[in-house]
């Protein structure tokens, strides 16, 4: 499991990338929608790839904004060592469920990710909207 950090197969921009992922999700797992407040003590939310980063010849694409989700380290455990070794083995059921689970159509409309001029990743209002007037 991919803990985090200056890993040059995610890119340089991954840590600036997982802020923005977390803040477009309001840090809150799109799977169980717990958020930092519901957890025991303070802890970064994960950043997780939809379809495993590894399946991706193109890793910037596998870094596609909307290939990531925010999770809790306990959802993101368990699509790390069940649904991924599924997946592994050919199990596209148990796959299809995990990202049904995901709430991906649920996103909120109007805020997106993107980069900017400099090739740094932010959160974007569209529509009129702002971070503050969700």
């Amino acid at each position: 499991m991919y803990r985090g950090g200056s890993d040059p197969n995610r890119g340089k921009a991954w840590l600036k990338l997982a802020a923005a992922i977390r803040n477009r999700d309001f840090h809150t797992c799109r799977r169980c929608g717990i958020a930092p407040c519901g957890l025991k003590k303070l802890e970064l939310m994960s950043v997780d790839h939809v379809y495993p980063w590894r399946s991706f010849a193109d890793k910037k694409a596998a870094n596609d904004p909307t290939n990531l989700v925010t999770l809790c380290r306990s959802c993101h455990g368990y699509k790390t060592t069940v649904v991924e070794r599924a997946l592994l083995k050919g199990d596209m059921v148990t796959f299809r469920q995990w990202v049904r689970s995901l709430h991906l159509k649920s996103a909120v409309k109007g805020i997106t990710v993107n980069q900017d001029a400099k090739g740094n990743w932010v959160v974007t209002k569209q529509y009129g909207l702002d971070m503050a007037d969700v």
